[in-house]
């Protein structure tokens, strides 16, 4: 692609989450922590599909069964990192004095730990497509000769970016509600995006996997809004 394509394709991929990084989560300490944790257990969710992957030769052919795996193993390593970070709040609320506010709450830590899950995302599964991109041509495939595959790829990037995000969100809150029905309600959302990359496989599918996947985006916006409005979210927070 050409010089302007790929600076274009960077900033529409990881833009958003640059400015959100450096206008908010760079500012504290805490937040930056969080990010970079969560960022370090996306990846331990990586290696753990690859190793499912490998150890499991049938899943290789199946890419339906395969992307499911992948989604359910990220939502497990997410919930273990929430449990995590409960803990940790703990051991610094006991030596924090008493009447002293906490440095963090449900919802700045959640975004922080969004961002992270989604970025490592975006830079493992977007980087590689972008490694290939050197050169004045454009990639197309096969089954999609609507757009490129930068562009595409770029979109979703950004579009799964937002989508970890807002579900740290609710899976923050369905951990503090001790709710086994909104934790499932997380994991089944980001099954049901998962599964919409595969339309990229079918002919000119590629052209639905955006707008799809962005009103899952914008479902759990909706559901992330409805979480902070809630009466009762203020007084879970730490």
């Amino acid at each position: 692609m050409s010089g302007a394509f790929f600076v274009g394709a960077i900033l529409l991929a990881y833009g958003p989450a640059a400015a959100l990084f450096f206008l908010f989560v760079a500012r504290r300490a805490q937040l930056l922590i969080a990010t970079l944790c969560s960022a370090f257990f996306w990846l331990l969710a990586a290696f753990a599909s690859a190793l499912v992957w490998v150890a499991i030769p049938p899943l290789q052919g199946v890419h339906g069964v395969t992307v499911v795996v992948g989604a359910l193993i990220q939502e497990a390593v997410r919930y273990g990192f929430i449990r995590l970070y409960v803990k940790a709040e703990a051991q610094v609320a006991r030596i924090t004095p008493r009447g002293a506010p906490m440095a963090l709450n449900d919802l700045s830590s959640a975004v922080a730990s969004g961002l992270g899950f989604g970025v490592m995302h975006a830079i493992i599964m977007y980087g590689s497509v972008l490694g290939s991109s050197t050169g004045e041509a454009s990639l197309y495939v096969d089954t999609c000769d609507a757009m490129s595959i930068f562009t595409l790829s770029a979109v979703t990037a950004l579009l799964f970016q937002c989508m970890h995000l807002l579900l740290m969100v609710l899976a923050f809150d369905a951990f503090r509600r001790g709710s086994r029905a909104l934790g499932a309600r997380v994991v089944g959302i980001h099954v049901a995006a998962s599964l919409v990359t595969l339309l990229s496989r079918a002919d000119n599918g590629c052209v639905a996997v955006a707008p799809v996947l962005l009103v899952i985006v914008g479902v759990c916006l909706a559901l992330a809004w409805r979480v902070l409005r809630a009466f009762d979210y203020a007084a879970r927070r730490p």
